[in-house]
């Protein structure tokens, strides 16, 4: 039986096994607070907060600009959403982010040396 050398597309641009590490690292109830917060209203384009966090670290962590951010994220099958929308998406996650970056740190500074990672 031959295997397939065909891989999803997300894992092929690298983003697959990287993006389990992070969401595991999110505090608990990050998809829900960001309904709650306002930076996610609606899926037009962009399917849940987990893809809308997605195309943001595109955007905020490989320091794209917003068109490529759009057609990377396009590529990888994350989203379908032009330049100006991802502007106005942008500019609704800051709460959001503040409030991931808080629980971020509280689980660091909570659990003593083991911080983030467990200790490793």
């Amino acid at each position: 039986m031959e295997k397939s050398t065909e891989q999803p597309q997300e894992e092929s641009i690298g983003l697959g096994e990287d993006w389990r590490i992070v969401q595991a690292l999110l505090p608990e109830g990050w998809m829900d607070k960001a309904r709650e917060l306002g930076a996610f209203r609606r899926a037009r384009g962009i399917a849940d907060a987990r893809a809308l966090l997605r195309v943001m670290l595109i955007h905020l962590a490989e320091g794209c600009g917003l068109r490529e951010t759009a057609a990377r994220a396009q590529l990888a099958g994350i989203a379908q959403v032009s330049d100006v929308a991802l502007l106005k998406r942008l500019r609704s996650c800051g709460p959001w982010f503040e409030w991931m970056a808080q629980g971020l740190r509280q689980a660091q500074c909570g659990d003593g040396a083991q911080g983030l990672l467990g200790g490793r």
